[in-house]
């Protein structure tokens, strides 16, 4: 529920953190996923106005030793403490 309209700028479901921590969700149902994948379900879960903030999510979650990164299948993985 909004209580009032929100731009891009104010949007709290446009934030690196919302997103990150919809990114955390994903990882936690899936073990790994794609990156086509990841941004397909933040997609849908928000809109298409997050795919520019989340290269910036997922730098949040790799520098704070959230997640890796796997090369050979273009995927994400949590990292379990």
């Amino acid at each position: 529920m909004r209580i009032a309209g929100f731009d891009k700028n104010t949007d709290p479901e446009l934030t690196v953190l919302y997103i990150s921590s919809l990114i955390l969700s994903f990882l936690t149902e899936s073990e790994i996923i794609p990156y086509a994948d990841l941004q397909g379900k933040i997609v849908s879960a928000v809109s298409v106005k997050a795919v520019p903030v989340i290269p910036y999510a997922i730098s949040f979650l790799f520098t704070i030793g959230k997640i890796e990164y796997t090369a050979e299948l273009d995927s994400f993985r949590r990292i379990k403490v």
